[in-house]
């Protein structure tokens, strides 16, 4: 396939980006920027969801169904990582934190 990977590491974590995100289509993650809530959903069961901030640190780990509403209002305002494990795949996305 022409394409390309575009990739960054925090603290040993690797996120990829390519022109080909199928697998990243299933999940979303709203709204973004947040300042109070982010809605994270995907349209497969999931297993656990974490979010890492930019130098690699666990900030919260969750378990839930398909969709969750997280409070981020106590975040401090930054870059965060979101990792979702469902049954068949593991998403990755990213959103910021406004004050």
């Amino acid at each position: 396939r022409d394409g390309f990977v575009l990739g960054f590491c925090v603290s040993g974590l690797i996120f990829t980006s390519t022109n080909d995100l199928e697998i990243e289509k299933g999940l979303k993650a709203y709204p973004n920027p947040s300042k109070d809530v982010l809605n994270v959903e995907i349209n497969e069961p999931m297993l656990g969801l974490k979010i890492i901030d930019a130098s690699g640190k666990l900030i919260s780990e969750f378990q839930s169904e398909n969709s969750m509403t997280i409070d981020v209002s106590d975040f401090v305002p930054g870059v965060y990582f979101i990792e979702v494990k469902s049954t068949k795949a593991v998403y990755h996305a990213s959103f910021i934190k406004v004050e």
